[in-house]
């Protein structure tokens, strides 16, 4: 397997493009203003109206509170404003100043002074800041329009002091610290380091790619280093050119010490108008780090590196906490055929830690794999935005005039349901911020700012970031609960149940924020008052971490739910559930961008962009602000084209960022408690000359307020210290098939309130009906495999002769739907796709495939228990509505076929052809390619023939494809061999999920095999790797040679079918496959002809399958799991199985 870490955002994002200069020096210091700020005389007027040729936006000190647009508290606001600026507009009347503007959404005046007069107005305190009205110059289009001026790129409107420190000050970074009061810079914040707990004696690894273990910032005071020991599994070499960014992302995130200043004023384009001085300190400073490099410089590690990896941190490394940010959405995704999953239990077990970051692809069900495993903690994103404020990022710098929101879920962070019915555990700050970086581009590529320059910081974020910092906090809990309980571990079920049980509920939905955002503060205190006699602080320790449920549709759902008092004193805790209701206060407009007729500005890079405004009202009292945009952008294309949406609230502050993360042609941002009044959405975008999109882009901003969930019994619990309650907790199942989401509220104080997040899903009901809808809407980009899944789950009672499913959109059929059928032991057994294949290369895998908007998808014979059906809206949407509908249904005993003709005792004469005739009548929604599959009784080992070049150099270029077979139906048992000049392993399994398995190690011979009954049909793939860990020099070159056999159904060479068969190109290749289309309600039928050879006597048994020729788009079925560069995967659903012998006479 192939897995692509989870980057901490998109790092193209600035190299995309061409980087501008931009001039952003410093014209006054907001700060530091002296006493006895003197009137202005007569000398100093005359004086100060010299060289009049500097513009400047002054910023006042007071500023008052916006009011809604148009009403008399507007008008007695503005009225309020010019008079506090009267005294500032008289004194640049005197000093004869240029272009004077004065403006009333902030208090703020802009004009045009000498130089001097600038620094005079800086020391006025009244003023807040001055800052330069430049002009920025960016990339335009090859004709400018009119109005295509950039704004200015200088920071206005946020205090400065929130933004960077003042004079001769140091700021701490990043602002995930202070708001999970885990440091800060104030020191009297009750935060985790205030303690006294830094992860002293708690070892701590990470697998991500290379580092500089010598950076500055990882040698203490003392001079002692913090990586203890750092290994390459990645066959590059430890000293080899590395991206860096992940690895300086985690090791930041856990250790960094935070002994360095970093000046990040010109960072990016926009830079800031004085120095900004940062610091930059890990979660867990005293904590010593295992750097694990499993990924090359190409990005990508197999799971033979990931295995080395985790065994190495685990029995030789000896570490107490295993940051993994990285994962893969495998479909199906089954743990116990999950070679990563098996080892990070085994980790858990031996008494590790493992902390996973979700994924980065949204809150659309997306969260992958290994962070769906329940016993590892998985973490969401959460948002941070001082780091756009000063760096311009997203928008921050034209539109935002009155700072920020922290504390909502990051648009980027994956969570939603998993195929489990699961929620992640719990979020901790993603959105973006600065980790350490050694600015040599040579050895560590991203290493760079936004200029393109290097630099000794790099961005940070992602649920890459949320990981690792989680991380560093568990190194945290375990040092506290070793000091409280005489040098004893906790197991990492309890600081699994610390870390949710103390997370500060965000008042988001349960399956966005799980527990809540992880408090460090807390999390210490729990582990210093578990079982002890001298509990501190007022924490509570629930005994689950989440309740989940499925039934029937509006079943009731049970659990029982002890909570602990954890705290020095009593506590009242009272206890209820919450939901959100349906959306309401719908606000729907469009916009166009054109780079001709749009509104620019020039952004972080130095890039113009078009924007255009929304405004729109939130009601008082409510509790969730939900908004949208779909966008014609061009899946293909590069990242510029990517739109973007950004909410400023009625304050004028930056509140949520849409962050795509790729041309998905949607986005979605969500704000908790939003202020009332107007709200303004900025809408923006490159402009098309350097790759934008420009077109119609569709907008909808909803609202909606909590409501109930469930019961809860009691409603409130008083605990003395130690004491333990229990809570009775009831919630019923939707009354649609799907999912749905609550939770648990444990409130004890207003600075203690948590959760536990409650998942509910209903089944399909097939016995009236098997109808489920939903609606589709879109993802954020990140993967062409994945955008949003939905699950639906249903019983298939004994004695049921096939499975048919369907889905139909409303609209829109070039909206890519992928259908996966999972049996109960979690294989997969039929896929869909709203593709017909009209014409087909196996070879090449080459083929035209046409959109349709129905999907279709069959299984045979179906083994009783519960199934699942995963609808997946695969890659982007097409960017024409906001949302659609799309309904479905699952039946059993669909399929009609029928055949005459067909050989069922007898004799048949050898050499003399029989010919049978199969009716085929489509009773589905979409057309189907139909072929027959004659086989033969018996299960005998057949090589496959290899669909990717099997036969490769060691170690496994980064370019090269995965060695592949297709493994045809009917196959109980694979087989892996690979036999190479050096010691080897490798995993293998089918490309678009699990199993996914490890092989057995010979030396230079490995061996992996699976059974199954039978295993998935379809492309399996093997990635090869040596074994580590390598020296800084890398993996010696070699060779190996793999080979599959799979042990299946014999192929009936007498039989024949002018139908192209695609099983028998597994063992037989061919280049072209002759199909034969069957739409709805029609009827096709299909000559089979057998020509009888053997002794004479000898009697022939075998079973002639019906199946459907299913095709999809490569990059929508296995983005990231095996490297597979052809650009469709071909598989097939058996309709039906028709039995047939003869006696050759």
């Amino acid at each position: 397997m192939r897995t692509r870490r989870s980057l901490a955002l998109l790092a193209a994002v600035a190299a995309a493009s061409s980087v501008f200069g931009v001039q952003t020096a410093a014209l006054a210091d907001a700060g530091g203003h002296p006493a006895g700020y003197q009137p202005l005389s007569a000398a100093q007027a005359d004086q100060l109206s010299q060289d009049v040729n500097t513009s400047v936006v002054v910023l006042l000190r007071d500023q008052p509170t916006p009011s809604a647009k148009g009403s008399a508290q507007a008008a007695a606001r503005a009225n309020a404003i010019g008079a506090k600026q009267s005294s500032l507009l008289g004194e640049l009347d005197r000093v004869h100043a240029k272009k004077v503007r004065s403006f009333r959404a902030a208090n703020a005046v802009a004009a045009t002074v000498s130089k001097d007069e600038a620094k005079r107005l800086a020391d006025n305190p009244d003023v807040l800041s001055v800052v330069p009205d430049s002009v920025i110059r960016g990339a335009r289009p090859s004709v400018p329009p009119a109005g295509a001026a950039a704004t200015s790129g200088t920071r206005q409107g946020s205090p400065a002091a929130e933004v960077c420190p003042a004079p001769g000050k140091v700021m701490l970074e990043p602002e995930a610290l202070p708001v999970t009061h885990t440091a800060s810079d104030d020191p009297n914040a009750p935060t985790a380091h205030s303690l006294g707990y830094t992860g002293t004696g708690v070892k701590v690894a990470y697998i991500a790619e290379g580092i500089d273990i010598d950076n500055p910032d990882f040698i203490r005071a003392d001079g002692s280093h913090v990586f203890v020991d750092y290994q390459d599994f990645s066959s590059d070499g430890s000293a080899a050119p590395t991206s860096a960014g992940e690895a300086f992302l985690d090791a930041s995130a856990i250790a960094a010490q935070g002994r360095q200043v970093y000046n990040v004023q010109n960072y990016s384009a926009i830079g800031l108008p004085t120095a900004c001085d940062i610091r930059v300190l890990g979660t867990a400073p005293g904590a010593q780090l295992v750097g694990l490099k499993a990924f090359a410089d190409n990005n990508f590690s197999t799971t033979s590196a990931l295995l080395q990896s985790i065994d190495y941190a685990v029995n030789t490394a000896h570490v107490d906490v295993l940051n993994e940010s990285f994962g893969f959405n495998p479909f199906p995704d089954k743990g116990s055929q999950d070679a990563v999953r098996l080892f990070n239990d085994a980790a858990v077990a031996s008494g590790v830690t493992v902390t996973v970051s979700s994924g980065d692809a949204g809150i659309t069900s997306t969260q992958g794999s290994p962070a769906t495993d329940p016993a590892v903690v998985s973490v969401g994103g959460s948002t941070t935005f001082r780091w756009n404020a000063q760096t311009g990022y997203g928008g921050y710098s034209p539109f935002a005039g009155g700072g920020w929101l922290n504390d909502n879920i990051s648009s980027l962070s994956s969570s939603g349901f998993d195929q489990a019915g699961r929620l992640i555990d719990l979020v901790a700050p993603g959105d973006g911020s600065f980790a350490l970086c050694t600015p040599d581009v040579t050895r560590f590529t991203s290493c760079t700012d936004f200029r393109g320059q290097p630099s000794p910081v790099e961005r940070s974020g992602g649920t890459s970031e949320s990981a690792p910092l989680t991380a560093g906090v568990a190194a945290l809990v375990i040092q506290a609960y070793r000091h409280a309980h005489h040098g004893d571990s906790p197991d990492p079920a309890l600081v699994k149940r610390i870390l949710t049980s103390t997370a500060d509920d965000l008042g988001v939905p349960a399956d966005e924020q799980g527990a809540g955002r992880l408090n460090a503060y807390k999390a210490v205190q729990a582990a210093l008052s578990v079982q002890t006699a001298a509990p501190t602080g007022s924490t509570l320790l629930v005994d689950q971490t989440q309740l989940d449920g499925v039934g029937k549709p509006g079943s009731q759902q049970d659990w029982q739910v002890r909570v602990t008092n954890t705290g020095a004193a009593a506590q009242v805790v009272r206890l209820d559930g919450r939901g959100f209701g349906a959306a309401q206060n719908k606000q729907s407009s469009s916009v166009t961008l054109d780079d001709g007729t749009s509104q620019h500005f020039a952004d972080w890079a130095g890039v113009n962009n078009n924007y255009q405004k929304v405004t729109f009202t939130v009601p008082p009292n409510t509790d969730r602000v939900s908004a949208s945009i779909a966008y014609p952008g061009d899946p293909t294309a590069s990242l510029n084209a990517r739109v973007r949406l950004i909410l400023i609230d009625p304050q004028g502050r930056y509140a949520a960022h849409s962050l795509p993360q790729g041309v998905g042609n949607f986005g979605n941002i969500d704000v908790h408690s939003p202020a009332a009044g107007t709200w303004t959405a900025v809408i923006f975008g490159r402009v098309a000359a350097s790759g934008g999109t420009n077109g119609t882009v569709l907008f909808e901003a909803t609202t909606n307020n909590t409501t109930g969930f469930g019961s809860v019994s009691p409603s409130s619990l008083t605990l003395a210290p130690g004491q333990t309650g229990t809570v009775h907790v009831s919630a019923s199942t939707p009354t649609g098939p799907g999912d749905a989401s609550g939770a648990l509220v444990l409130n004890a104080g207003a600075d203690n309130r948590t959760t536990v997040p409650i998942s509910v899903r209903a089944l399909v009901d097939t016995a009236h009906g098997g109808s489920f809808s939903g609606t589709l809407t879109g993802g954020n980009g990140r993967q062409t495999d994945i955008g949003q899944t939905n699950f639906y789950q249903f019983d298939v009672p004994a004695g049921q002769r096939d499975i048919a499913a369907n889905v139909s959109l409303s609209k829109d059929p070039g909206n890519s739907v992928v259908l996966f059928l999972i049996d109960p032991q979690g294989q997969e057994v039929a896929r869909g796709t709203n593709r017909l294949t009209t014409a087909y290369n196996p070879t090449t895998r080459a083929g035209t495939l046409q959109p349709v908007a129905q999907t279709d998808l069959y299984a045979r014979n179906p083994r009783p228990g519960r199934w699942t059906l995963i609808v997946n809206f695969a890659g982007a949407i097409v960017g024409d509505a906001l949302s659609q509908p799309f309904r479905g249904t699952i039946g059993f005993n669909k399929v009609d076929v029928h055949v005459t003709g067909l050989p069922s005792g007898g004799t048949l004469a050898a050499g003399k052809p029989v010919t049978a005739t199969v009716t085929v009548h489509n009773t589905g929604t979409a057309p189907q390619n139909v072929f027959v599959d004659p086989r033969l009784a018996g299960a005998v080992p057949v090589q496959l023939a290899a669909v990717e070049p099997a036969s490769l150099a060691l170690p496994m270029p980064g370019g090269a494809a995965s060695p592949s077979w297709l493994v045809p139906s009917q196959t109980s048992g694979v087989a892996v061999v690979a036999k190479a000049t050096l010691p080897v392993t490798f995993d293998f399994g089918p490309e678009s999920g699990d199993p996914d398995l490890p092989a057995a190690i010979h030396g230079t011979t490995a061996i992996g095999g699976v059974l199954g009954h039978p295993v998935a049909a379809g492309l399996w793939a093997a990635d090869p790797a040596e074994i580590g860990p390598f020296g800084p020099g890398g993996a010696p070159a070699g060779s190996v040679d793999l080979s599959m056999t799979a042990w299946t159904e014999a192929f009936d060479q007498a039989a024949t079918s002018p139908v192209g068969d695609l099983w028998r190109t597994s063992v037989t290749p061919s280049t072209s496959l002759a199909l034969l289309t069957v739409q709805p309600g029609q009827t096709v039928t299909i000559p089979v002809t057998f020509t009888p050879t053997g002794p004479k006597g000898s009697v022939v048994r075998g079973t002639l399958y019906v199946d459907s020729l299913v095709v999809g788009n490569t990059p929508q079925l296995t983005a990231l799991n095996f490297a597979d560069p052809a650009d469709t995967q071909p598989s097939g659903n058996e309709l039906a199985g028709l039995p047939y012998e003869y006696r050759v006479g």
